[in-house]
């Protein structure tokens, strides 16, 4: 790949807790920044329930790894 080290790189912040009082895994506050997708969005996936595999399986095919599943992922996101 061609071009800066940040342009080839994705970052992800997050938690696995969206609400740390009742330590409920639903509507988690993930920041995700790097090369790759379009920036400047929020992104809801609100109610769907969709696991956290399925990020990491969403990041690890933009980045060229040829895989269908990541621990209990049930398919990829759409980044917006």
């Amino acid at each position: 790949a061609n071009g800066p080290l940040l342009d080839q790189t994705t970052v992800m912040f997050g938690s696995n807790l969206g609400n740390g009082n009742s330590h409920t895994p639903n509507d988690l506050p993930i920041l995700v920044a790097g090369g790759g997708f379009s920036h400047g969005q929020h992104i809801v996936h609100e109610g769907d329930n969709a696991p956290l595999s399925n990020l990491f399986l969403t990041m690890l095919q933009d980045h060229g790894v040829e895989t269908d599943a990541f621990g209990q992922s049930a398919g990829t996101l759409s980044w917006g």
